[in-house]
């Protein structure tokens, strides 16, 4: 994969960022520099035991594979236990957005009897991915033209698929390989691919 002349690779850079009311500190590790109108796949990432390290291989594995056009890949890491993280570090092919700060929605940060009621983003599967989706957007260069998020059960399986989902977008569509989700919210939210 082509990188731009002139940036270091392997740098961590410690970050920052303020969201839904909780100081996210995240460290950057960017890898690969392509131009803006090379789409970003970002894969949002708990790597919580051995079965989740495997599926998250898998899954790399299969981008990799299926993905000949010229892409980013970004892993966004929701606060897993580090000795999970020595391969995914590793790889000189993948940018990594370290998130060190749980995840959790309010509700789950109010005090119960000076506990906190729920101190595991395993409870708010849904919302820890939104959180890694909000990092994501926040590092990644605000001129990038294509922003696709997967889950890390997203396994590609025919070379093109990206190029396909690029092809459905146009004037008058803005996302492609997403479904609405009308559920929780009338007026819906899309479901990202996986």
């Amino acid at each position: 994969m082509a990188r731009s002349e002139g940036k270091s690779a392997k740098q961590r850079l410690p970050v920052k960022v303020s969201l839904d009311g909780i100081e996210y500190r995240i460290e950057l590790e960017r890898k690969v520099y392509l131009t803006p109108d090379a789409p970003r796949l970002v894969v949002v990432s708990h790597v919580q035991n051995s079965t989740a390290k495997e599926l998250l291989r898998v899954c790399l594995a299969a981008i990799r594979r299926f993905t000949p056009e010229p892409h980013e890949l970004w892993i966004v890491d929701n606060n897993s236990p580090m000795e999970n993280l020595d391969e995914l570090l590793r790889l000189d092919d993948v940018n990594v957005v370290l998130n060190r700060t749980e995840p959790l929605p309010p509700e789950g940060r109010k005090l119960e009897d000076g506990q906190a009621a729920c101190v595991s983003q395993l409870n708010w599967g849904s919302y820890a991915n939104a959180v890694g989706l909000e990092l994501a957007a926040r590092v990644i260069e605000q001129q990038t033209g294509y922003f696709m998020s997967l889950h890390m059960d997203a396994l590609p399986c025919r070379a093109g698929w990206l190029s396909f989902l690029r092809s459905k977008l146009s004037d008058g569509i803005a996302a492609a390989g997403v479904r609405m989700d009308t559920t929780r919210t009338p007026d819906g939210v899309l479901h990202v691919l996986g």
